[in-house]
C-alpha cells in the first residue's frame, strides 16, 4: 500500500514539473475591464445629471434655446425623453448583443450620445432639445443591456457582487460630475465637456477583450480562451476548467433554440419568478423616487429654504451618494443582497416620511428653525437608496435568468425599468402641483415600504452563489436550497421564502 502511494506521489510530481507553473487567479484585469465597461454608465449619468443645473437657467428669461424662458412643461418632457429613447432601444441593443457581440452592442449603443450632446450645444428651440434628449435616451438604453451583461461574463463568481454594482457607482458619479461642471461653466461648455466624455469611453473601450461566453456561443474557441487568459492570467488552471464548462453550456443551449422551446423556458416557473423579481426590483428603484429628486433637486432645495446655495447642496447629495454606492460595492459580497434591500428600505420609509412632514408643515408654520432638515433628509435619502436597490437592481437582473432566455427576459425587465423612470420623472411635477411635495414623498415611501415584504418574501439570496444554484432554487428544488444551506450556513438565515 505505501509503494503504491509512493509511485502515486512520484508521478504527481513528476505532471506538475513538466506543467508551466500555474499562477494565480488575478483579478485585476477583471476590475480594469469592469471599470472601462462601466465609463459607459459614466457618459449615461451626464445625461440624467444634465437636467438638474441646467434646469434654473432653461427657464430663465436668459435661456440659451433661443433667449425663451422654457415652461414646467417643457422641462418635463426634456426629463422623460431620455427613457422614451431608452425604451425603444432595448430590444434593438439586445438582439444586437445576442446576434453581433458584447462589444459590438458596447460601441453602437453609445454612438447615439455625440450628435445628442452635439444637438443639445447647438439647440435654439424647445424642438431641437426634445429630438436631442429622445437621442440621448438611445444611448443611455443600450448602456443597460450591455454594461451588466458583459460585466457578469468576465467576472468570476467571487467578485460578480462587487462589480455588479459598478454600474450604480459610475452613473452616480456621472451625476455628480455634471452638477459641480454645470455648476461652473456655461451651458455650452458643459456640452462640450460632456461630449468629450462619452469620445474617451469609446476610446478606452478598445482595450477590453471580447466576452469569453460570447466567443464561446459562436464556436471561436480560441479567441475565448485568448479572452479568459487576459482577464484571469496566462496559465491558470481555471481557464481551461471555465472553457470545458461554457463549452459544455453552449451545446446544451444549441439543442434548445426553437421558438417553442424558448417559449416553454420563458413560461417555466423559474423564470416567471425571475421576471417577477426583476420587474419588482426596478419598480422598488424608481417608485423610490430618487431619479426625480435628482432630476429637480435644484428646485427642491430652493422650495426647501435652505440657507446654502442650492448648486451647493446638490453637489453635496450626489458626493455622498457616490460615497455609499462604493460602500455598497463592497459590502455586497459579504452581507449579501437581500439584507441590504429590506435594511434600505426600511431606512427610506423613515427619511422620506421626515421630508413629507416638513414640507407638509412649512405650508401653514414657520419652520426656517429648522431649515437644515431636508439637506439632511435628503443626503440620508440617497445614502439608503444607493445600499440598496440603486446598487443591486441590475446586478440582480443579471443573476436570476438562465443564457437561454436571459435576453428576453432582461429586455422585459429593463423595458419596465425604462417605463417607470419615464412615468416618474414625466409626472413628478404634475404630482407636485396636485398634491405638494409632501404628498409625494409619502407616496414614495409607501411605495419602499411594500418593498421590505416583496424582497421578504420573494428575492432569493445569490450571494457567492453560482447560477446553477439560484436556478433551482427559483423553480422550486428545495432538496437542492438544503444542500445550499447546509454547504454556507451564514447564508442560511439570509434564504429567500419563494411562495
Amino acid at each position: 500500500m505505501e509503494d503504491k502511494l509512493g509511485d502515486e506521489s512520484l508521478e504527481t510530481e513528476t505532471l506538475t514539473a513538466s506543467r508551466p507553473e500555474a499562477k494565480p487567479t488575478s483579478k485585476t484585469k477583471q476590475f480594469i475591464a469592469a471599470i472601462v465597461i462601466n465609463f459607459y454608465a459614466f457618459s449615461q449619468g451626464t445625461v440624467i445629471g444634465w437636467l438638474a443645473p441646467t434646469e434654473p437657467l432653461l427657464m430663465s428669461d436668459e435661456s440659451p434655446i433661443g433667449g425663451k424662458p422654457l415652461t414646467h412643461e417643457n422641462v418635463s418632457w426634456l426629463g422623460s425623453l431620455v427613457c422614451f429613447g431608452a425604451i425603444l432601444v432595448i430590444p434593438i441593443a439586445s438582439f444586437i448583443s445576442n446576434k453581433y457581440s458584447r462589444k459590438m452592442t458596447g460601441y453602437l449603443m453609445a454612438l447615439p450620445l455625440i450628435p445628442a450632446w452635439t444637438m443639445m450645444i447647438l439647440a435654439q428651440s424647445p424642438s431641437m432639445l426634445y429630438a436631442a434628449r429622445f437621442i440621448a435616451g438611445l444611448g443611455c438604453g443600450g448602456g443597460t443591456v450591455s454594461i451588466p451583461q458583459f460585466v457578469h461574463e468576465i467576472a468570476e463568481d467571487s467578485i460578480r457582487g462587487e462589480v455588479g454594482t459598478y454600474i450604480a457607482l459610475f452613473f452616480n458619479s456621472g451625476v455628480l460630475f455634471t452638477f459641480i461642471v454645470g455648476s461652473y461653466v456655461s451651458y455650452k461648455v458643459l456640452g462640450y465637456v460632456l461630449l468629450a466624455v462619452t469620445l474617451v469611453y469609446l476610446a478606452t473601450f478598445t482595450l477590453v477583450p471580447e466576452s469569453p461566453h460570447y466567443l464561446i456561443s459562436i464556436g471561436n474557441t480560441a479567441k475565448a480562451r485568448q479572452s479568459l487568459e487576459w482577464l484571469r492570467g496566462e496559465n491558470n488552471p481555471d481557464v481551461e476548467r471555465e472553457i470545458e464548462r461554457m463549452t459544455r453550456r453552449a451545446r446544451e443551449l444549441d439543442g434548445r433554440r426553437s421558438i417553442r422551446d424558448i417559449i416553454k423556458d420563458l413560461t417555466s416557473k423559474g423564470t416567471i419568478k425571475g421576471l417577477i423579481i426583476g420587474i419588482g426590483i426596478c419598480a422598488n428603484l424608481q417608485l423610490s423616487g430618487v431619479l426625480a429628486v435628482l432630476s429637480y433637486t435644484v428646485n427642491i432645495f430652493k422650495d426647501a429654504g435652505v440657507n446654502m446655495s442650492p448648486y451647493a447642496a446638490t453637489i453635496i447629495i450626489a458626493s455622498i451618494q457616490i460615497i455609499a454606492t462604493y460602500a455598497s460595492s463592497v459590502l455586497v459580497d459579504r452581507l449579501g443582497r437581500r439584507i441590504l434591500l429590506i435594511s434600505s428600505n426600511s431606512l427610506i420609509v423613515v427619511c422620506l416620511g421626515i421630508l413629507g412632514g416638513y414640507f407638509y408643515l412649512k405650508q401653514s408654520l414657520d419652520v426656517s428653525g429648522f431649515n437644515w432638515v431636508p439637506l439632511a433628509a435628503l443626503s440620508s435619502f440617497v445614502i439608503v437608496v444607493a445600499f440598496g436597490a440603486g446598487s443591486l437592481c441590475f446586478l440582480i437582473i443579471s443573476e436570476i435568468f438562465s443564457e437561454n432566455v436571459r435576453i428576453v427576459a432582461q429586455t422585459i425587465c429593463l423595458v419596465s425599468f425604462w417605463t417607470l423612470m419615464f412615468l416618474v420623472i414625466k409626472l413628478f411635477p404634475t404630482l407636485v402641483n396636485m398634491f405638494g411635495l409632501h404628498g409625494c414623498f409619502w407616496f414614495y415611501a409607501s411605495c419602499c415600504g411594500s418593498a421590505i415584504l416583496f424582497v421578504y418574501f420573494f428575492v432569493p439570496e445569490t450571494k457567492n452563489r453560482s447560477l446553477e444554484s439560484i436556478l433551482k432554487e427559483l423553480n422550486g428544488d428545495k432538496d437542492t436550497e438544503e444542500d445550499n444551506s447546509k454547504k454556507n450556513p451564514s447564508e442560511n438565515t439570509n434564504s429567500s421564502k419563494l411562495v
